[in-house]
């Protein structure tokens, strides 16, 4: 007998690993629906002011922080 077959034979049974579980969403819904609410809250009571009026054109080509070129 080789050495392979004496370990086969003589060596100790341990069980098999209990099967995996099911991974659980909860939580993972839970946070993406936070987030949402989040997002739909500052939305609804934090809205961008529509009545911004665009940036005035530069004069002679001098692009500042208060204009827009062209």
């Amino acid at each position: 007998m080789s050495d392979l077959d004496d370990l086969l034979q003589g060596g100790e049974r341990k069980p098999l690993p209990p099967p995996p579980r099911e991974p659980n969403f909860m939580p993972l819904f839970v946070a993406a629906l936070i987030l949402v609410a989040i997002s739909v809250g500052i939305e609804l009571w934090w809205p961008i002011p529509n009545n911004t009026q665009p940036l005035p054109l530069c004069v002679d080509g001098i692009k500042t922080a208060n204009c827009r070129l062209p």
